[in-house]
């Protein structure tokens, strides 16, 4: 279920806090044992299913939207404000600046979906994902450390 535009708490505030901690733990145990980590951030969602989205007239670049970036950065703005608490040495990589310029995230350029469905990336957008990933942490690079490639 999707109810965009709100932004409603689907969790209480303790099991919120629960996840989280949970999820830190996870990322804790794999620096611990020595994995190079990367935590890649959720992609922004669209406020419709992909099928109706392709529907949408393109701007004059060719380009879809979905949601505002305002909106998606309050949707975010609790784990944002979080990000701090994650391991040091685990790699971050933030695609919204993959999807988005500074007032619009889009569904699709020219006549390429950047999604399948409401929030999951097509082929194409995990192309892009995959490239911030490589960027931020190369193959055979040992050091670790934050690469948010998000605006």
């Amino acid at each position: 279920r999707h109810d965009y535009p709100a932004l409603p708490d689907r969790r209480s505030p303790s099991a919120r806090e629960a996840a989280w901690s949970s999820y830190l733990g996870v990322l804790e145990h794999f620096q611990a044992a020595g994995k190079r980590t990367v935590l890649v951030l959720s992609a922004p969602e669209l406020p419709a299913p992909m099928d109706y989205m392709m529907r949408r007239t393109p701007d004059s670049e060719g380009r879809i939207a979905g949601v505002s970036r305002d909106w998606w950065e309050a949707r975010r703005a609790w784990l944002m404000a979080r990000l701090d608490e994650v391991p040091r040495g685990v790699i971050i990589v933030d695609p919204t600046g993959l999807f988005c310029d500074a007032a619009t995230c889009y569904a699709a350029e020219g006549e390429t979906g950047l999604y399948f469905d409401q929030n999951h990336a097509s082929i194409y957008g995990m192309d892009r994902i995959a490239e911030a990933i490589i960027a931020a942490a190369p193959p055979g690079r040992e050091e670790t450390g934050r690469a948010p490639t998000g605006e």
